[in-house]
């Protein structure tokens, strides 16, 4: 069976995951639908650890810049 989770698909949902979005709003950005991100994801634990630490890079970046005013 083909994948539609192709190198491009996969950076658009980093992208989005790396500037906070849900898993929702990072599907609809990557043009697939979420439940083949989370079938992808349940194949490929790496990826979903991935992503929990790609959407916590927003969140670090706020605190910090919260911290220099």
């Amino acid at each position: 069976r083909h994948t539609v989770m192709t190198p491009e698909i996969l950076e658009r949902l980093r992208t989005a995951f790396a500037l906070g979005c849900t898993d929702e709003e990072a599907s609809a950005f990557a043009n697939i639908g979420t439940s083949t991100l989370y079938d992808y994801q349940n194949a490929h634990p790496d990826f979903s650890e991935e992503k929990d630490d790609l959407k916590k890079k927003p969140i670090l970046k706020a605190k910090r810049t919260n911290t220099l005013l």
